[in-house]
């Protein structure tokens, strides 16, 4: 069975906010951790469909759940626009 975690990222007005982004990362990279040797446990999925700001915190994060065995995928919007200009997304370990 799948458990699903939600965080909020955004503002008020629900734009993404990078604070609240780094928080909610931290967050659930601690959560996973301590369910890894749970049983059932059967890996864990961080999906992050939204566009925050280029950041050595944010790339930090990112790179604490890969070493971590966290699949990160990083979703570049409905633009039509090109997803090297995006984060996470655009960083290389993101799918």
């Amino acid at each position: 069975m799948a458990t699903v975690l939600s965080y909020k990222v955004g503002n008020a007005s629900g734009a993404p906010d990078d604070d609240c982004v780094l928080q909610a990362l931290k967050a659930i990279i601690a959560q996973i951790k301590s369910r890894k040797g749970a049983s059932g446990y059967k890996g864990s999925v961080i999906h992050m469909y939204i566009a925050a700001t280029r950041s050595n915190d944010l790339r930090t994060q990112i790179s604490l759940a890969i070493q971590n065995q966290i699949t990160v995928i990083g979703t570049a919007g409905n633009d039509n626009a090109d997803a090297s200009g995006y984060f996470p997304c655009s960083y290389y370990d993101v799918i």
